[in-house]
């Protein structure tokens, strides 16, 4: 977890709880995960996360051929909420498949974690419905008023965020 005092970016305090439930729900995340807020796509600057489910791997094509098993990873970016796919532990992805349905862009982190637990049993409905992260009303911790002030992230997506930010 990371400590408050190095919380800068607006989505680590988030992307630090998904990691935590999904360890806690058996699936310790490997060593490349990362957070960053530093490539535009041309309008915003992009926040990212690469969540590294570690070497377990998962049978992409459900076929239970141990030679099909590839390193699984979670990808998370403010415009298309969880992504998953074969990692390559650098923050690239190939096979990319959305989780959760549009629109749920910033699940809670028990519903992260219960994506993986389905990944891994080899039940991983693409799409599936998830418990959003309600908004808070506490005052915007200062990374995320940036982003807000900027335009990188709406205002409601603000108040989501803010919810995993200690009390300011």
């Amino acid at each position: 977890m990371t400590p408050p005092e190095l919380m800068q970016l607006p989505h680590q305090p988030y992307v630090d709880a998904v990691v935590r439930a999904v360890g806690e729900a058996g699936y310790p995340t490997g060593p490349d995960s990362f957070t960053e807020y530093d490539r535009s796509d041309g309008e915003l600057m992009w926040l990212e996360a690469s969540v590294d489910l570690g070497s377990a791997g998962f049978d992409q094509d459900d076929d239970d051929d141990p030679e099909d098993l590839v390193r699984a990873g979670l990808a998370w970016k403010q415009t298309t909420g969880w992504l998953v796919g074969d990692y390559d532990g650098r923050g690239g992805y190939e096979h990319v498949q959305p989780v959760f349905a549009p629109g749920a862009v910033l699940p809670t982190p028990e519903a992260v974690a219960a994506a993986v637990r389905q990944l891994f049993t080899g039940g991983l409905r693409y799409r599936q419905t998830a418990d959003d992260t309600p908004p808070t009303e506490k005052a915007l911790p200062d990374a995320v008023a940036e982003a807000l002030e900027v335009g990188d992230i709406t205002a409601d997506l603000a108040a989501r965020l803010a919810a995993y930010w200690p009390a300011v």
